[in-house]
């Protein structure tokens, strides 16, 4: 069997040729969510493609797993191979490809690359495995992060392509509903993150089982609920941090607060939508844009998180890294539309952290901490501008490679780099303006009615500040040492701190 290939310019009318699969009449395809958000995330407004190449027929893994699951036992006969869409930023014809394909110490077309969109040769729901680059830098500055795409590697007739992105793919209500994609593509970043299990979105539905706490049966699947996506989670030896709570339908602070902390390690954020009619959506954030704002001095904590303007999303019903921001304090703008092109808002019901066994800390315990010491900052007067706090998860290794690769001096470098940390740990930061003051380290394997706090790293260096800093702390030593209503902070840590600002 030999692939074909076709070339086309990017245009509107090439996208819906190139995504035809023959089976959905065309004018239905135009109308589909998908093919409106690919016709705009593609276009001179999105990544700014200039060139498709069809890639027929392609073998994709995922889908001949679940066709061996379900379709291939179907009385129809399905086919089993699937067309694959590639997409370029750069002008070309068949020559100049092959010209650059052959050419083995040409970079041009991985420098070109901009993704691809697997087109299953399905009835309905036939967006496959979907890798695209994500959004550039904003024109306003703003910039975006994307801390949960992942580096994959792409074989086009051999010339291998990489990309820096997350797999996303459109629910298929057969064998994998919207929970079961939402969480295989989590499933890609926290596999290389953890080193853990990467199962397909059929083999997720039958790891969450039919539990009988819901109607159906496991295929066809009519939707996993939250105890099944917990048990799918913990089957590939990761554990659930689910949190539900009635603030987040009264306020969206909190999740924005509880999502950053998280995501800005790498992990994939399952949130779980309730529309007003009642109906519940999966989807799977994994990156975010922010603003700074200059903030009065408030007795409330003031964190980075924030000022979050929106959130990337892979929304299985729309596309991916589909945003989501937020018009009020109670309810998140979708990417969704109702009859009249109006943007559809939800409310948060609950949160879902694919999460590696050993972090045991949780967000809270660590804002529940920083929020002692802000307030005690408050409460005594210490500065005369709002300190905004950054709490995140990170990597330990990853924390180091930042500050090795700052501008600070080789002594704070030092006492960063050659400390023993676990694997993960929780920084939370104090920032004034443009500064950064200091971080306190946490142990994220630890318990949290302990001295969890293992560390203080000292940024800012100005006499007067640490003078300042210094008198405070020598002045409230047994509030912030074991106080049981202070930070607990722990001898060893502010023995750590009067010696740094000393």
């Amino acid at each position: 069997m030999v692939t074909a290939y076709q070339i086309f310019d990017y245009s509107d009318k090439n996208l819906k040729i190139a995504l035809d699969n023959n089976q959905i009449p065309i004018n239905l395809l135009e109308e589909r969510n998908h093919f409106k958000y690919f016709k705009s995330y593609l276009g001179t407004t999105g990544i700014g493609a200039k060139t498709i190449l069809v890639e027929e027929p392609y073998v994709s893994k995922a889908y001949l797993i679940d066709y061996s699951h379900y379709y291939s036992i179907c009385f129809k006969d399905y086919d089993r191979h699937c067309k694959r869409v590639h997409f370029f930023k750069a002008n070309f014809e068949k020559v100049k490809f092959e010209k650059e394909l052959y050419n083995s110490k040409s970079s041009f077309l991985n420098d070109n690359y901009l993704g691809y969109i697997v087109v299953k040769p399905l009835p309905d729901s036939i967006i496959g495995p979907t890798l695209l680059k994500t959004y550039a830098i904003r024109e306003d500055g703003i910039k975006r992060y994307y801390p949960s795409c992942r580096q994959y590697k792409v074989n086009l007739f051999g010339r291998v392509l990489e990309l820096e992105s997350l797999v996303y793919q459109e629910q298929d209500t057969v064998v994998a509903a919207c929970a079961s994609v939402a969480i295989w593509s989590a499933f890609h970043k926290t596999s290389k993150l953890f080193d853990t299990d990467l199962p397909s979105p059929s083999e997720i539905t039958k790891r969450g089982g039919n539990l009988f706490l819901n109607y159906g049966r496991t295929f066809p699947n009519p939707g996993l609920d939250i105890t099944q996506i917990c048990k799918a989670i913990e089957s590939t030896g990761l554990v659930s941090e689910y949190i539900i709570s009635t603030r987040f339908e009264s306020s969206v602070q909190l999740a924005k607060r509880l999502i950053y902390a998280y995501n800005k390690a790498g992990l994939p954020i399952l949130l779980f939508l309730k529309f007003d009619d009642g109906v519940g959506h999966l989807i799977t954030i994994n990156g975010y844009s922010d603003f700074s704002t200059e903030k009065e001095k408030s007795q409330e904590i003031s964190l980075t998180a924030d000022n979050i303007e929106k959130f990337y999303t892979h929304d299985d019903q729309i596309g991916p890294f589909a945003k989501m921001s937020f018009p009020g304090n109670e309810n998140i703008q979708t990417a969704w539309s109702d009859s009249n092109g109006d943007s559809i808002t939800a409310k948060i019901h609950s949160v879902i952290i694919p999460m590696y066994r050993k972090i045991r800390i949780k967000f809270q315990d660590v804002f529940d901490k920083i929020s002692l010491v802000d307030q005690i900052f408050f409460e005594t007067n210490l500065f005369q501008l709002e300190i905004e706090w950054d709490i995140f998860l990170i990597e330990s290794n990853e924390y180091k490679k930042q500050v090795s690769k700052s501008d600070y001096e080789v002594m704070v470098k030092k006492s960063v780099v050659l400390k023993n940390y676990p694997k993960f740990i929780w920084v939370g930061r104090a920032i004034i303006g443009e500064n950064i003051l200091f971080d306190f380290v946490y142990d994220s394997t630890d318990i949290a009615s302990g001295f969890f706090c293992i560390d203080f790293i000292l940024y800012y260096k100005e006499e007067e500040f640490k003078e300042i800093l210094l008198e405070h702390f020598i002045t409230y030593k047994s509030v912030y040492i074991d106080h049981p209503g202070g930070p607990k902070l722990g001898e060893e840590v502010y023995n750590d701190i009067i010696e740094k600002l000393a």
